[in-house]
């Protein structure tokens, strides 16, 4: 980020203190004058506290005079920060590495995810014999698609937005928080500031954990759909085979009938030859008869299975599709969870306005171990927006 954006980002933070209701002190002016100021010292210092004696110490936070510090400085100084290492160990949960192994998984699932739509509707335009089911389900299934596709890229820009606002926050006002010299209550102030943004963040967050959810019940609904369609199918092949086996088994019977009859005329073939052709004629009608039934028979028997089949697959893929969209509503619930507890943090940390300074930074150190590592799990959904192009 350039002096330039940085400005930018600060004035803007300027702007919005005059409007916000939880104003502790005046208006901050954080200008080029502190950046510059920042920039042209080797070292940045911050009160911390020592480990042994209790007493504030001065920690360096970076050797670089190019830019704010590292988020490895960060975690250094927070580390550092701390009077005593279990209260560190105690402030960490496991939301952050759980958010780490879901968004991994979610980043595999997106290509999964497009290869079933394929198969479900190649599935259908195969499967279906009927033209009009089959041009029906084609069409509702793309806008299923249509529907994911959004989602999709609706989530990656509500993860810009928040990784952006928490990068400013890592980039811009924490190195400013981190200043000797200004005021706590103006510290607090700007910090009062990213509560709304992880307000915002929160709600953003619920919304799209609620558009997957959405995606679920209409994935459901069409699978109800398809489910009703092969079961009516179905029924209407085991009716047809039904009445055929019925109407073969008579005809069978009818042939033996009149098998067993010529047998008992053959003693006496002179005077009954003509008779014995016409029944021969008729018998050989009535077997060619029956065979065709068995064909036909045979035939919707193998529909049947075809459609069983297809029904079985159809579930398998379009259940997957119901699982990812249930595992992305769920990575966004973490998500809003996670800003929830930086919410908390925050709140724990402007509540130390009356404190001593020690006990102020004391608080912020795991805030900014928790919002390094939200920005890590975001940066990793970006990643995404590029499977979705």
């Amino acid at each position: 980020m350039s002096p330039e954006d940085k400005t930018d980002r600060i004035a803007s933070l300027e702007t919005m203190s005059t409007n916000s209701p939880h104003e502790v002190g005046p208006v901050i002016k954080i200008g080029e004058a502190p950046l510059q100021q920042n920039r042209s010292e080797p070292n940045v210092r911050v009160c911390g506290l020592d480990s042994t004696i209790g007493t504030p110490k001065e920690v360096p936070l970076s050797n670089s005079s190019d830019g704010p510090p590292t988020l490895r400085t960060f975690a250094k100084v927070s580390r550092l920060l701390f009077k005593d290492p279990l209260k560190a160990a105690s402030s960490r949960d496991t939301t952050s590495s759980e958010l780490k192994v879901n968004v991994r998984g979610l980043a595999k699932r997106v290509s999964a995810s497009r290869a079933a739509f394929d198969t479900v509707e190649d599935t259908i335009e195969r499967g279906f014999c009927d033209i009009c089911a089959r041009d029906s389900f084609l069409l509702e299934w793309r806008k299923v698609r249509q529907t994911f596709e959004e989602d999709l890229r609706n989530s990656v820009d509500a993860v810009i937005r928040g990784h952006d606002a928490i990068q400013d926050f890592l980039s811009v006002i924490v190195p400013y928080i981190l200043q000797m010299g200004t005021p706590i209550a103006e510290k607090i102030q700007v910090l009062t500031h990213f509560t709304e943004a992880m307000e915002k963040g929160q709600l953003r967050s619920g919304v799209v954990s609620k558009s997957f959810l959405d995606l679920y019940n209409i994935i459901l609904t069409f699978r109800g759909k398809v489910t009703a369609y092969n079961d009516g199918s179905l029924c209407a092949i085991s009716r047809v085979t039904s009445d055929l086996e019925v109407e073969i088994d008579s005809m069978t019977r009818s042939i033996k009938e009149v098998t067993r009859n010529l047998s008992q005329l053959k003693p006496i073939w002179n005077t009954t030859k003509m008779l014995v052709a016409l029944v021969d004629d008729s018998m050989q009608r009535a077997e060619t008869t029956r065979g065709l039934k068995e064909k036909e028979l045979h035939i919707l028997r193998r529909d049947s299975k075809e459609v069983n089949k297809l029904d079985a697959e159809l579930k398998e893929h379009i259940s997957a599709l119901q699982n990812d969209a249930l595992d992305f509503a769920t990575f966004f619930d973490m998500i809003g969870d996670d800003i929830r507890r930086i919410f908390e943090q925050l709140t724990n940390v402007i509540e130390a306005e009356g404190e001593l300074p020690e006990i102020f930074y004391q608080r912020l150190s795991p805030l900014l171990q928790r919002c390094a590592s939200l920005m890590d799990v975001l940066n990793s959904y970006i990643s995404i927006s590029m499977i979705t192009e």
